[in-house]
């Protein structure tokens, strides 16, 4: 049987903490996308619902005893968003949803523009294969 998780990009800043913190109390399996493991660790320190691993590659079975897997990379890298979608359909993770959360950071290529279209091209194609289990995306700004 599959793992069904929530992928979260912008799980560290102030609306992504709280929606990571939400989906974790409500049971929910989470795929966090971020680009500093530094940004991480305070986050799964500081709350004990949290039970969370960094260790790649990403499969089902660490989700047995955690909650959240980190994965660190830039968003607005393609290359690095097809490979959390293809290692985690191959691992047998069901990505249901995905919320949109990162931001522009000073003197980084802008997540808004590249990011968010890269984000939704990969999504588009997980989509396309796997439309039953796929419910949806959400975008903040």
């Amino acid at each position: 049987m599959a793992v069904k998780v929530c992928l979260i990009t912008g799980a560290t800043g102030f609306v992504g903490q709280y929606i990571l913190n939400e989906l974790v109390a409500s049971g929910r399996k989470v795929l966090a996308l971020g680009d500093s493991e530094e940004a991480f660790a305070p986050l799964a320190e500081n709350n004990r619902l949290i039970k969370a691993t960094s260790a790649l590659p990403i499969s089902a079975a660490a989700f047995k005893e955690h909650n959240v897997q980190f994965c660190f990379g830039d968003v607005a890298d393609i290359s690095f968003l097809a490979s959390i979608f293809n290692t985690a359909s191959k691992a047998g993770i069901e990505i249901e949803f995905v919320l949109h959360l990162a931001a522009v950071k000073k003197a980084r290529r802008p997540v808004m523009g590249d990011g968010t279209a890269n984000l939704l091209e990969v999504c588009r194609a997980y989509w396309q294969s796997n439309p039953e289990t796929f419910k949806g995306f959400f975008y903040a700004a």
